[in-house]
């Protein structure tokens, strides 16, 4: 087989790569490791009920708005349904310690009314934080459309600026601090190293507004493989991409584990820097890349468990909800911090139809150092001790849930994914959630390698979510195709 383009992996990255260079007229393979397309994303069923992993909510999916222009620039715009989250409360955030809860409203001024009313010796500071992620999320030319492309890279010393150091030059209030900073549970890094630049990226398309996908991230890996059928991709899923072929420092295309080899001009890898170094030969990258790829600072891994509900409470009906037990928000995973004690965002799941929510999902930080004794353990051969660790935690997630959220009333745990999980189901060695840090000191990679014809493409590029991949496929496909006449054709899709 030949082809103009391989993508190794098919998280939403891979996936709108292939389908922006098809949309093209290029010949595309996408390769994928496991036997479905984008398995995380897509989520998984249990007792009858679905559960959303890798999507639960996104922002700046208005109509007219930068994800939805992404969307309908891919051609999956149509094949998608919708479901906008509650306008007066889009995510809740509980503070059990002192009996404190806040809703957070769609749109700049309704959230800032709100907390001026709670705050209300805070005001000078809240407007300047809502001005400083407004600003910054209209200052990126990946964001705002309207910006010429050659914004990207201007100097913006966000990024040299911790969440923390921010919010602390801003507030008196710890607790607000720590209101305003949980929403990095949704990309990986404590407030004490995220940038305020990722944060107020990731903020402020959800002050902007906030959507689901009817059928969740199902819906969208399905929306996508149907665009590559009728562009002719060829998706081959369940084999493993061994070596990148290379040859006088150019990609040629890729070995695969049973031996055969795919021939292609180029090669983008959407998969973790660190899995990409085992496919090439040593000598392909130079020392010092080998180390900078090695020496990457990680997004935390977590513990995600799934649930079942006989009433479903209305807490999680079209909004999230985040259980903060103390404000101590930057030594959040460490191993030694009890799973009580550690913040929990919680999201509804459906019934497998579609028809009703009767579900949920619980997130919580975790390390892969708490997984140490199972370590070279593989998702078939785990002792019966990790099953026997599950269950604790089961247990434990369920009665401390259920105290500091009586409104559930009653819920059946049916499974618990582990770091392990991630690493193994993911192909990412550290088992993170979000792959590399985007934290403020440490530099992203580019979508550029040293050997002509490699791309890298991912979260890690750009940022995090739907929005940060799908970000990054264009990102690197404007290497390929040219970065103006991409961003223009984009723009026409508005």
């Amino acid at each position: 087989m030949k082809f103009d383009h391989i993508v190794i992996g098919s998280g939403i990255s891979g996936l709108a790569c292939a389908v922006i260079l098809a949309q093209r007229g290029r010949r595309v393979a996408v390769v994928e490791k496991t036997g479905q397309a984008a398995p995380l994303l897509k989520g998984f069923e249990r007792k009858g009920l679905h559960f959303d992993t890798g999507f639960h909510y996104t922002g700046a999916y208005g109509r007219g708005e930068v994800l939805d222009v992404y969307f309908r620039c891919l051609g999956i715009e149509d094949g998608l349904t919708k479901v906008p989250y509650d306008a007066d409360c889009f995510d809740a955030a509980r503070f059990p310690l002192d009996d404190f809860s806040f809703g957070f409203p769609q749109g700049y001024d309704r959230l800032r009314q709100r907390l001026h009313a709670d705050y209300p010796g805070e005001k000078a500071g809240i407007d300047a934080y809502l001005r400083i992620v407004a600003e910054e999320f209209d200052r990126s030319p990946h964001l705002n459309l309207d910006l010429p492309f050659d914004a990207v890279g201007a100097f913006n010393p966000l990024h040299e600026q911790s969440v923390a150091s921010c919010l602390g030059g801003l507030f008196r209030d710890e607790r607000l601090r720590a209101l305003l900073s949980l929403h990095f549970l949704l990309y990986g890094v404590e407030p004490g190293q995220a940038s305020m630049a990722l944060h107020a990226q990731v903020c402020g398309s959800l002050y902007q507004s906030v959507h689901g996908i009817k059928g969740g991230g199902k819906s969208l890996v399905a929306a996508l493989t149907r665009r590559l059928e009728e562009l002719g991709v060829v998706l081959l899923t369940g084999r493993n991409v061994k070596r990148i072929e290379v040859a006088s420092g150019h990609c040629r295309g890729v070995a695969l584990e049973d031996g055969e080899v795919v021939r292609a001009d180029a090669c983008i890898a959407a998969i973790h820097p660190c899995s990409l170094l085992s496919m090439v030969d040593e000598a392909a990258f130079r020392p010092a890349t080998r180390r900078r790829f090695q020496a990457y600072e990680e997004t935390s891994s977590g513990f995600m468990f799934s649930a079942a509900v006989d009433t479903f409470p209305n807490i999680l009906d079209r909004k999230n909800l985040f259980l903060c037990p103390d404000l101590d928000l930057d030594g959040y995973c460490r191993p030694d911090r009890p799973i009580e004690k550690r913040p929990f965002f919680l999201a509804a799941a459906g019934a497998a139809d579609g028809s009703s929510a009767r579900g949920m999902i619980l997130l919580c930080p975790a390390s892969m150092e708490e997984m140490r004794p199972w370590l070279n353990s593989g998702p078939r051969d785990r002792p019966e001790s990790y099953r026997t660790t599950k269950q604790e935690l089961m247990n434990r997630v369920q009665a401390h849930v259920l105290r500091m959220v009586p409104e559930i009333g009653s819920m059946t745990m049916l499974d618990c994914a582990t770091p392990l999980t991630f690493r193994d189901w993911v192909n990412i060695p550290s088992g993170s959630l979000y792959g590399i840090k985007q934290k403020h000191g440490q530099i992203a990679p580019s979508p550029l390698t040293k050997i002509k014809g490699l791309l890298l493409t991912g979260q890690a590029l750009t940022g995090p979510g739907v929005l940060g991949a799908t970000i990054s496929a264009f990102l690197t496909c404007g290497f390929i195709l040219g970065p103006e006449t991409l961003r223009k054709e984009v723009q026409q899709c508005r």
